[in-house]
């Protein structure tokens, strides 16, 4: 199940807590994050660090935010742009290198979700899925009772270079125990994050359908 090991670049992460205190919270945050992009942009910079802040902010906007919220004022109605994030956050973790972007693909046909939003946040999550490989390597030993493998995710990724049939074969046992604990966990983590995303979307899409978008010539 290991296939593509060293293969593309895709990846995510559903490490979320839902609790209406803490979402409040970071729901406000990130529906003001959202909002940004109808707000305009100060353009002083008072020190190195603002400088560095501000241009991952710009980063951020100009690569996630503003795509996702351009869906929303084109009509993509919040429950299904919930929908796509969540399945494609969830997807995204996988552990198995390269499987993501064809699964985030498929589920977006098979269900007619958004497939742009849903790669945009594959592409942004595969930190997070090479740095969940090994938890749930070890939660596979755990539940299937198997002997552990004392691999590090470099050595994983070395191995895979050096012989990739080789490296298939030793870690297939390994990697469809994890699989399964993936596959146990992910109705969660998308009901999860559908949840948390979708009152957050909501408000940005009443927002999106009060403020004009700017003009971007003007009529002589």
């Amino acid at each position: 199940m290991l296939v593509d090991m060293v293969g593309e670049a895709s990846g995510n992460q559903p490490a979320l807590v839902f609790d209406r205190d803490v979402q409040g919270q970071h729901g406000n945050a990130v529906e003001h994050l959202f909002a940004s992009p109808y707000v305009r942009p100060e353009r002083t910079i008072r020190s190195t660090g603002a400088k560095k802040s501000r241009m991952k902010e710009n980063f951020l906007q100009r690569r996630l935010i503003a795509p996702l919220v351009k869906l929303l004022r084109q009509g993509v109605t919040p429950e299904k742009l919930a929908l796509s994030l969540a399945l494609s956050a969830t997807l995204a973790v996988i552990p198995a290198i390269g499987w993501s972007m064809g699964l985030c693909g498929l589920a977006g046909l098979a269900l007619g979700l958004n497939l742009p939003a849903m790669q945009a946040v594959n592409y942004f999550l595969y930190p997070a899925q090479v740095a969940l490989l090994l938890p749930f390597f070890r939660l596979g030993e755990k539940l299937f009772r198997a002997p552990h493998l004392p691999l590090s995710v470099s050595q994983i990724f070395a191995m895979a270079h050096a012989n990739f049939w080789g490296a298939i074969k030793l870690l297939w046992n390994t990697t469809w125990h994890a699989v399964v604990v993936w596959a146990l966990l992910a109705p969660f983590a998308v009901a999860l994050i559908y949840f948390v995303l979708l009152p957050i979307f909501r408000r940005v899409a009443r927002r999106a359908a009060t403020v004009p978008a700017a003009p971007h010539a003007s009529a002589a």
